[in-house]
C-alpha cells in the first residue's frame, strides 16, 4: 500500500508534531468551567467565558474574586489542597456550589499547579448524589481490575481484559487497546463493544501512530478526552494572565482543547465523544487506548484518573509479560551463542552454523523466513526473497542510518535495485547490522497480507498490503541476536587473527634466514618485509615506510635495471633477469633477480610483489672462466657419442653464448622463456 503521511515510522514526525494532542492554547471544552487562581491567595485571575452558564457568576465578575462567591463548600476545599502544596499532576475532589437553576449543586473538581506557578481549577456540575456513588462504584471497579488485568500472562489476554475494563469503568460503546509499530502502521490488539459495531480487531490507525509518536511532552496528559467533537471551545476571560502577558499553561488540564488530529479521529470514526489513553513502557508510548461514542459523553475528573491508574497497571502487566518473553527468547540466544562457538572451533563456519537454529530464530520474533548476507555469500531459511532483492536489499541497507543497528518495516521499499520479480511475494522486513561497512545483515521476512488500514485524509478505510507490524519486543530480540552473531564472529575473526599472527612469525623467521634475498611489497608498493640477504645483495634507501620506486637507486640505471623498473612499477608484469653490481675494487658481480607479481582473486589489480635475489657470476670473469665451461661441454659432448671434432665445435658454440651474455648484462629473459 502506499503510505500517507501519517504512516510514518515512530519517531519520523515532522515539526508539528508536538502540538498533535494539545488545542488551542487558552481555550477550555465547554462542558466545564476552568478557573487560573494565583497560587499565593487562591484570587480568580482568570476565569472559562462558560462560568456564568455553568456556575450562575459571570467570568468578568469572579476574576479578581474570592471563589467564595461561588457558595457550598468549593472555596474551603480549594483552600484545603492549597495548603497541602497542590502538585503538577490533577487531583480530583468533590465538592458542592450554591443552588443553581437546574437544582444541581455537585461539582466534580481536579485541581494542580502549573510550572509558571498559577493554579488551575476545573469544575465540572454534577448531581451531588451521583458524584458521591460513583466515587464509591469506581473504588470497587479498581479494585477488581488488579486481579482481572494483573494475572494476564499474555499480550492478547491482557489487551482483551483492558478493553472491558475501560469501557466498564467510562461506560464508552467501543474500546480498544491499540498497539504501537516500530514500523509503518500498528494494530488493534484488545477490543471491546456493545451494540452493532463492526470489529475492528487487527486494524491499523496512522492517526493513532502519529499522536502515540509525538515527542514527550507534546502529550502531557496521559488521559485526553473530547465530550462533544461538535461543540466549540470557549476561551479564557481576560485572555492573557497580566503578571506574565500570555496564556496559562493548559498542557495537563482535563478539559483544555483537544488537537484538531484527536477531535478528526473521532468524527472519522462516527462517534460524538472520545478519550485515549497512553500505555508507557519504560518511559515510551507501547500504545493506546481508545474509547468511541456515538452520543456527546464527558469524562469526569475522577475517571480521567482512573484511566490514568489503568494504563500504569496495563504498562506493568505489559513489562511483565515481555520480561517473560525476553529471559526466554535470551534462553534461544545463549543456545544459539554456545553452538555456533563450537561449531567454529570444530572447523565450522559460524556463517553456515545460524541456520541450524533457523526454525528457533524464526520463531523468536515470529517471521517466515530468514536470511544472512556475510562475506558476499547469501544464505536463507524458510520464505525470504530472491538473491537479486536480497542483494539489492543489502546495498539500499548499507546506505541507511540504522538507529541501533535495527530497521523494522512492514513492506520492503520499492524501486530497490534487483527489485522483486513479477509475481514474486512481496515481504515486511526485520533487519539488524552485522557489520558496517562490510555489508553482513540478518534479515527477518513476514509475508504481506491484505490489511484493514484506516486513514482519515483517505476518507476513512482502506485495504492496504503489509506484514504484522514489527513489536518493540521483536526489535529487541532481534537486536540480542545481533549482538551475539557479532561477538561469536569477532571471537573467530580474533582467533583466526592470532593463528595469521603465530603462522607470519614462522613464515618470518624461516624468510628472515634464507641464503637468498627476499622482499616482498602488498598491491600499493609498500614495503612489508626485506631479509637480510636482500639487503646484502642492494644498498636500500635507510627508511622505515619504504616502497617499490624507492627501489630506483638501488637498482642502477644499466639497461636491465631500467627495464625491471618499468616492468615492475608501470606495466606491474613479472621479470626475471640478472643486474650488475659494484663487487668491490674494478669488478662487478651480476645478482639474478625475479619479480613476480601475485594477482588478487577477484581479478582487479595485484595483490602484492614477490623480489627473490641471489649472487651470480661476475660480468668480467676471466678468459680460464670461460674456457673452463667450453672445455667441460667438450668432455660432456663426447661422453654422449659426439666425436671429438664435432663435441669441440658445439663447445666453442655454447662457450660464445654465455661469453654474448656475459657481455651484454642487459638481456632480459621473460618468465617462462627456455634458454637454448
Amino acid at each position: 500500500m502506499k503510505k500517507s503521511e501519517g504512516t510514518a515510522a515512530r519517531g519520523g514526525a515532522g515539526p508539528g508534531t508536538k502540538t498533535r494532542s494539545s488545542g488551542a492554547p487558552a481555550r477550555v471544552q465547554p462542558h466545564g468551567a476552568v478557573f487560573i487562581l494565583d497560587g499565593a491567595t487562591g484570587v480568580v485571575r482568570q476565569a472559562s467565558a462558560n462560568a456564568g452558564e455553568l456556575l450562575g457568576v459571570p467570568s468578568a465578575a469572579l476574576v479578581g474574586e474570592s471563589l467564595d462567591i461561588l457558595g457550598g463548600d468549593l472555596a474551603s476545599q480549594v483552600r484545603l489542597r492549597m495548603r497541602e502544596r497542590v502538585g503538577e499532576t490533577p487531583t480530583p475532589f468533590v465538592c458542592a456550589t450554591r443552588a443553581l437553576r437546574s437544582g444541581a449543586r455537585g461539582v466534580a473538581g481536579s485541581i494542580h499547579r502549573t510550572r509558571d506557578g498559577v493554579v488551575v481549577l476545573e469544575a465540572v456540575p454534577c448531581p451531588l448524589p451521583d458524584a458521591a456513588s460513583d466515587s464509591r462504584d469506581l473504588a470497587n471497579a479498581l479494585g477488581g481490575a488488579i486481579g482481572h488485568v494483573g494475572g494476564a500472562t499474555r499480550l492478547s489476554e491482557l489487551a482483551a481484559g483492558a478493553a472491558v475494563l475501560y469501557q466498564k469503568l467510562t461506560g464508552f460503546e467501543r474500546v480498544i487497546v491499540y498497539r504501537l509499530a516500530d514500523s509503518g502502521v500498528g494494530e488493534v490488539v484488545g477490543e471491546s463493544r456493545v451494540g452493532p459495531c463492526d470489529p475492528w480487531l487487527g486494524a491499523g490507525f496512522p492517526d493513532l501512530d502519529a499522536l502515540g509518536s509525538a515527542p514527550k511532552g507534546g502529550f502531557a496528559a496521559r488521559v485526553r478526552a473530547v465530550a462533544d467533537v461538535a461543540a466549540a471551545d470557549v476561551p479564557l476571560v481576560p485572555p492573557l494572565l497580566e503578571a506574565m502577558g500570555s496564556p496559562p499553561d493548559l498542557a495537563r488540564a482535563l478539559l483544555a482543547s483537544v488537537s484538531p488530529l484527536l477531535r478528526q479521529h473521532f468524527r472519522d470514526a462516527g462517534a460524538r465523544a472520545g478519550f485515549v489513553s497512553v500505555v508507557e513502557r519504560s518511559g515510551e508510548p507501547w500504545g493506546v487506548v481508545a474509547g468511541y461514542h456515538p452520543h456527546p459523553r464527558p469524562l469526569p475528573p475522577a475517571l480521567h484518573k482512573a484511566c490514568d491508574l489503568v494504563a500504569d497497571l496495563v504498562a506493568a502487566r505489559v513489562a511483565v509479560i515481555e520480561n517473560f518473553a525476553q529471559v526466554a527468547s535470551a534462553s534461544t540466544i545463549r543456545r544459539l551463542d554456545e553452538h555456533l562457538l563450537a561449531q567454529t572451533l570444530a572447523g565450522g563456519l559460524w556463517q553456515e552454523t545460524v541456520l541450524d537454529d533457523a526454525r528457533d530464530l524464526l520463531a523468536l520474533v515470529g517471521a517466515d523466513g530468514l536470511a544472512l548476507l556475510s562475506e558476499g555469500q547469501i544464505r536463507r531459511s524458510g520464505h525470504a526473497p530472491s538473491d537479486d532483492a536480497l542483494r539489492g536489499l543489502a546495498l539500499w541497507l548499507a546506505a541507511q542510518p540504522m538507529q541501533g543497528g535495527v530497521m523494522a518495516r512492514d513492506s520492503l521499499p520499492n524501486g530497490l535495485p534487483g527489485t522483486l520479480n513479477e509475481g514474486e511475494e512481496r515481504m515486511g522486513v526485520l533487519a539488524v547490522e552485522l557489520s558496517r561497512p562490510g555489508g553482513e545483515f540478518l534479515l527477518w521476512f513476514r509475508r504481506e497480507a491484505a490489511r484493514d488500514i484506516r486513514v482519515p485524509s483517505k476518507g476513512g478505510q482502506l485495504a492496504g498490503l503489509g506484514s504484522r507490524p514489527w513489536s518493540h519486543a521483536d526489535v529487541a530480540s532481534a537486536k540480542a541476536v545481533a549482538v551475539a552473531l557479532r561477538d561469536v564472529s569477532m571471537q573467530v575473526r580474533s582467533m583466526s587473527y592470532l593463528l595469521m599472527e603465530d603462522r607470519l612469525e614462522g613464515l618470518s623467521r624461516a624468510l628472515q634466514g634464507s641464503d637468498e634475498g627476499i622482499l616482498i611489497a602488498d598491491g600499493s608498493g609498500c614495503v612489508r618485509f626485506v631479509n637480510q640477504a636482500f639487503r646484502r645483495n642492494f644498498t636500500l634507501p635507510n627508511q622505515a615506510d619504504l616502497t617499490l620506486p624507492d627501489l630506483r637507486s638501488a637498482f642502477g640505471t644499466s639497461a636491465a635495471a631500467q627495464s625491471l623498473v618499468e616492468s615492475m612499477l608501470e606495466r606491474r608484469e613479472s621479470w626475471v633477469g640478472e643486474l650488475p653490481v659494484d663487487a668491490g675494487g674494478a669488478s662487478q658481480a651480476c645478482i639474478a633477480l625475479r619479480v613476480e607479481v601475485i594477482p588478487r582473486l577477484d581479478g582487479f589489480g595485484a595483490l602484492g610483489f614477490i623480489l627473490l635475489s641471489s649472487i651470480g657470476a661476475g660480468g668480467d670473469a676471466d678468459a680460464s672462466a670461460h674456457s673452463r665451461p667450453g672445455a667441460d661441454a667438450s668432455r660432456t659432448l663426447e661422453s654422449l657419442g659426439f666425436s671429438s671434432r664435432h663435441a669441440a665445435e658445439l663447445a666453442q658454440q655454447i662457450l660464445a653464448l654465455v661469453g654474448s651474455a656475459a657481455s651484454d648484462p642487459g638481456h632480459v629473459r621473460a618468465p617462462g622463456e627456455a634458454l637454448h
